[in-house]
């Protein structure tokens, strides 16, 4: 076989891994998937508080816009009486006029162009109510007595008093203080704000 470019398999040493750098190696993968893994989770977990901080935001914008181009309260009715959430949603998502008569051709909004989801719940229901204490489940929470809009953190069910943290969000349901990364804020405002 000298002289050839090619020695044939036969004529090639041969040299495999003992058990002990098998179990090095597995060690090894070991270590780093239990760094790894934990921070993967964690960082879907972050996006996800984030998105909500963010849908909170867009949701209380729309709320000021909309407040301060209509002479009626976003949750109350042109006629008296307060606004169940589906006329919340609609008066956000489509168009109104001037008394907050949702109206395809009204001069006003929309503004949202959907009605977003709740990441931490999956969710999109709405209650309209000023407290969060009760039985009834929702996603979202409009309190007319603040004008503004709270999430729920605990899988659609309301938060109860006291604060609830959940993947990174702080929710302070007494006052309605929402907090990302444990710097309590209320949203449209400074600390203590309402």
């Amino acid at each position: 076989m000298r002289g050839c470019l090619f020695p044939t398999l036969s004529a090639m040493p041969t040299r495999s891994f003992s058990i002990l750098e098998l179990v090095m190696m597995l060690a090894i993968v070991g270590v780093l998937s239990a760094v790894a893994v934990p921070r993967i989770v964690s960082a879907g977990q972050h996006a996800r508080s984030h998105r909500l901080m963010e849908d909170l935001q867009v949701l209380q914008r729309a709320a000021d816009l909309y407040e301060a181009e209509h002479v009626v309260s976003l949750g109350r009715r042109s006629s008296g009486g307060n606004a169940n959430a589906a006329l919340v949603i609609a008066r956000l998502v489509g168009r109104t006029d001037t008394e907050g008569n949702v109206d395809p051709v009204g001069e006003y909004g929309p503004y949202l162009k959907d009605w977003p989801q709740n990441d931490l719940t999956l969710g999109t229901r709405l209650v309209v109510r000023d407290t969060a204490a009760g039985a009834i489940s929702y996603d979202w929470r409009f309190s007319r007595a603040t004008g503004k809009f709270y999430p729920s953190v605990v899988g659609g069910s309301p938060t109860s008093v006291g604060r609830v943290g959940v993947s990174g969000i702080v929710v302070d349901a007494a006052s309605g203080e929402v907090a990302l990364d444990g710097s309590i804020s209320t949203i449209g405002g400074p600390a203590g704000a309402q």
